[in-house]
């Protein structure tokens, strides 16, 4: 299987691949032309956040989310505002992890193919949001295209005896990816930061449109069976007081690619992250299910 002709051009996948094994993510250069379509999904978000009459068909209800192969919900649309509180139900990752409330003060919004189906019987909202849309799209279309390349690497590398079964290409070319936006307010200045294997932090250039974030999840971990890590411990903090504002954590997809975050007016942040999930197989469930304890966070471990 070829990559993509537009991933051969701007990046290398197999060097995103070695820097993943050595430092648990890979910071990439990518074409400047991103800040356009970042401006348009922002433009859009913006558009829905401030029109509270347009918000209920975008709120799709839970119980009408898909389920991944862990029963984990795929949520989509715009999600309910965290404000710090409590979470009622704790996942097996949110145990292990120790995530017991949600982050504070932030909206979010989850984009994948099915969301503009479920609004098919609003035909104005649909024209209204269409350009939203086309952009939150593509940047679905070229992380899952980066995570095929990726994931094509890491299998030419699959040697004994550091071998995991299967094909990890296979089951990302199987899974679907899901674009998050984030309106962070009152955010004070806070930033990214990533985590190396060893705990070390690195301050990202988030704000860069010519740069990217590719860094694996959870499901990375269960299909490679730990070989090359956990996944990528990451947050969000205040840089004035290396207070975390968001709780430590793994993201739960295959690979994250994350594009872009700035500041705005207002003393808001605006992020946009794509999630690209794979399709796991029974037995790399079970090998998840049975080592759910190896994604605990201690955070003595993670100093800034």
């Amino acid at each position: 299987m070829k990559s993509s002709p537009l991933v051969r051009r701007y990046i290398d996948p197999n060097s995103i691949a070695l820097e993943i094994v050595s430092k648990n993510y890979s910071e990439v250069a990518w074409p400047p032309g991103i800040a356009r379509v970042a401006e348009r999904c922002r433009k859009g978000f913006w558009q829905l956040l401030d029109q509270e009459p347009h918000q209920e068909p975008f709120r799709i209800p839970p119980a009408e989310y898909q389920y991944d192969e862990r029963g984990d919900e795929l949520e989509i649309g715009l999600l309910p505002k965290c404000t710090g509180e409590s979470k009622k139900i704790l996942t097996p990752l949110e145990i292990a992890e120790g995530r017991t409330h949600s982050d504070g003060n932030k909206w979010r919004f989850h984009f994948s193919d099915e969301l503009p189906l479920r609004l098919s019987g609003n035909p104005e909202l649909l024209a209204r949001y269409q350009d939203f849309f086309a952009a939150c799209r593509l940047f679905n279309n070229r992380a899952h295209m980066i995570a095929t390349s990726v994931a094509q690497a890491f299998d030419a590398y699959n040697r004994f005896p550091n071998e995991y079964p299967g094909s990890l290409v296979k089951r990302v070319q199987r899974g679907r990816a899901v674009t998050r936006l984030l309106r962070y307010e009152e955010s004070k200045g806070s930033k990214l930061v990533v985590f190396d294997h060893s705990g070390k932090p690195t301050y990202t250039n988030e704000s860069d449109p010519r740069r990217i974030l590719v860094f694996p999840g959870t499901k990375f971990w269960g299909v490679t069976r730990g070989i090359h890590g956990t996944g990528t411990v990451h947050g969000v903090y205040d840089p004035r007081s290396t207070h975390f504002d968001a709780t430590l954590h793994h993201d739960r997809d295959c690979f994250t690619v994350h594009w872009l975050s700035k500041p705005e007016a207002d003393n808001y942040r605006f992020a946009i992250v794509t999630f690209v999930h794979c399709a796991l197989k029974p037995e790399d469930v079970a090998f998840m299910n049975k080592n759910m304890a190896a994604l605990a966070i201690d955070p003595t471990q993670y100093a800034l």
